[in-house]
């Protein structure tokens, strides 16, 4: 075990590594020491190597993301190492064969998607870095930034001046930088990366190749052709695919379900620079708090999505005086339609947070209850959608009210129909716990919960059956751990089980002093079946599961739609709430510089 141990370790030298053994992870040498001195948990040692006590600390699995979080903000990575493979598969290459082991994921600052380790009210984005060659047509140094929040799925892409980088770090404050190994061994980069927050992670220069991001960007995305998208410069390209290099990396060739990339930059959004971004308190205060920030008193949002949707829109004041009065048109829709702004905000209420789920399910580290969350969202979004149309009937909806009611109707009935009817009432965390199959759903699995569940019934069934066929009226079917089920008869109605034509259904096993032994070929198959049911249950249960996924993954662009729409309509109805309660005024927004305030206060 510990020469597996030893060479995962090898393969992944600059993270603690998690490795699972039983019901926890154990961490070994100078990780098991490092970890707990940052986890406050004791040291203690198992065995020896090369004639030395070998430091050991542990968590416990079901506790795994609290320590987790504490390991992420202490600036640690963690590789976390499962299973591959079960007990039964490894003994069939061997008696004291070691169960397969491999790394399933490396746990970073910006890849993180547990639900405990995140605020529901903030994006987490991972933010690649990469400097543009020197122009003679642009003097000055131009920074790519390339952006991803796998936990939700949203993407941005764009470029800054040197002057206006710091600014553009602080706006995304993203969770995790990672940037060529010369550029993040400058010293400014790495204090404007302290200063946003953000772990700073040095990546091979290699990585930033415009050819190779422009063709992951293709792949992951699903596109011939990135033209619909806009036109990207070779930088923004080649930080692009360093960024999706990453992710693929960590997560072990999984990516994550992505939305199309978002522009970003100077030309799109107001630049504000940190200092000022700072002293203006827009989404924190200067004591580094949600609470005294403008966000806090302007936040009227029901969903953790709406509020990081007002968040990023409160960071990114917009420039072009349409779009703005496009939005301003959205508020104003949602204030004058009372009854059904309270009716949205009653059902947008409590609704789970899909994008986030669906990250989780597309990465492989989802349960029943995202499969849930994505279930209740789609209600939530159908509903949601009506109501919209039905008060269009009355009043004419904003061009964003509009489209936000379109894409709430992308996904269609068919996917929560099939949700509703596969997922039961209560709903284990972890898949391989199994009980989340609504019963009636799938046959066979109904069958062989019945067989699990209802062991004592079939087997009072055969000896019931056993006792008329023989005429033994005190015959009984046992069991032991040694010879599993068998038939019992005292022994002097043994020998009649033991001559024709009886002896030919039941096989005598073992005679005891006051008893005799049989078996059947019918008690061998039931048994058999009985063991296997609960296995046979949870396959069945995981095989479900798989294909739900799968019908998921069918429609992933369109539930990163309909979950964006969802958080939009969220921010619009509450800016409306807003309004209303403060009797605010909209402002006749124009591309002047005119400044014009009447009857202020």
């Amino acid at each position: 075990m510990m020469a597996q141990y030893l060479e995962i370790k090898a393969a992944n030298p600059d993270h603690l590594l998690f490795y699972h053994m039983g019901d926890f992870y154990e961490l070994f040498f100078d990780d098991a020491a490092e970890a707990s001195r940052a986890l406050g948990i004791e040291l203690t040692k198992r065995g020896k190597h090369l004639g030395e006590d070998i430091p050991m600390c542990g968590v416990p699995v079901r506790k795994a993301d609290e320590y987790l979080q504490k390991l992420i903000r202490c600036g640690f990575r963690v590789a976390v190492c499962e299973q591959t493979e079960n007990p039964a598969q490894a003994k069939k290459r061997g008696a004291k064969a070691v169960v397969r082991r491999d790394v399933v994921r490396l746990v970073t600052p910006g890849t993180i998607t547990e639900d405990t380790l995140l605020d529901a009210r903030a994006n987490n984005f991972l933010t690649s870095l990469f400097r543009a060659p020197s122009s003679t047509t642009e003097p000055g140094e131009i920074f790519a930034l390339a952006s991803v929040d796998i936990s939700t799925g949203e993407f941005l892409i764009g470029e800054a001046p040197a002057s206006d980088l710091q600014g553009e770090l602080a706006r995304l404050s993203p969770g995790e930088i990672i940037a060529g190994e010369e550029l993040a061994q400058e010293a400014r980069i790495a204090a404007w990366a302290g200063q946003a927050g953000a772990s700073l992670t040095p990546v091979a220069r290699a990585s930033y190749d415009s050819l190779a991001g422009e063709r992951a960007l293709k792949e992951t995305l699903g596109l011939a052709e990135l033209a619909g998208l806009g036109a990207f410069s070779r930088a923004e390209l080649a930080s692009a695919g360093a960024l999706l290099a990453y992710i693929s990396l960590t997560q072990i060739g999984r990516q994550p379900a992505l939305r199309l990339p978002k522009r970003m930059g100077a030309r799109d959004a107001l630049a504000i620079d940190a200092a000022t971004r700072a002293n203006l308190e827009l989404t924190s205060s200067q004591r580094g708090e949600r609470r005294g920030s403008l966000l806090a008193a302007l936040d009227r949002t029901v969903t953790g999505a709406g509020a990081r949707e007002l968040a990023a829109r409160l960071s990114s004041p917009l420039t072009d005086a349409a779009a703005i009065a496009a939005r301003l048109d959205g508020v104003s829709w949602c204030l004058e339609q009372h009854t059904a702004r309270a009716q949205l905000r009653k059902r947008l209420r409590g609704c789970p947070d899909p994008a986030r789920a669906l990250a989780r399910l597309t990465l492989g580290r989802g349960g029943p209850r995202d499969l849930a969350a994505i279930r209740d969202a789609l209600g939530a979004a159908e509903e949601c959608s009506a109501l919209l149309r039905e008060a269009a009937g009355t009043a004419q909806p904003a061009a964003e009210i509009g489209a936000i009611c379109s894409d709430l109707s992308t996904v269609g009935p068919a996917l929560r129909e099939e949700l509703e009817a596969a997922l039961g009432e209560e709903l284990p965390l972890q898949k391989r716990d199994g009980g989340f199959v609504r019963g009636g759903y799938n046959d066979d699995l109904d069958e062989n919960r019945a067989l699990r569940d209802d062991a004592r019934k079939v087997i009072a069934a055969l000896q019931a059956r056993y006792g008329e066929q023989t005429g033994v009226k005190s015959l009984k079917v046992r069991h032991n751990n040694i010879l599993g089920y068998f038939v019992e008869v005292t022994a002097a109605n043994g020998d009649a089980l033991m001559r024709a034509p009886l002896n030919e259904t039941f096989i005598h096993r073992q005679t005891m002093a006051n008893a005799i032994r049989f078996t059947t070929t019918e008690l061998g198959q039931t048994e058999a079946r009985i063991v296997s049911a609960a296995e046979r249950a949870v396959a069945l249960e995981l095989e479900v599961f798989d294909a739900l996924l799968e019908r998921l993954s069918a429609q992933e662009r369109e539930l990163g739609e309909a979950a964006a729409a969802l958080a939009a309509l969220d921010h619009y109805t509450a800016l409306a709430v807003l309004a209303e309660e403060e009797a605010y005024v909209r402002p006749a927004i124009d591309d002047s510089h005119a400044f014009e305030i009447d009857a202020g206060r």
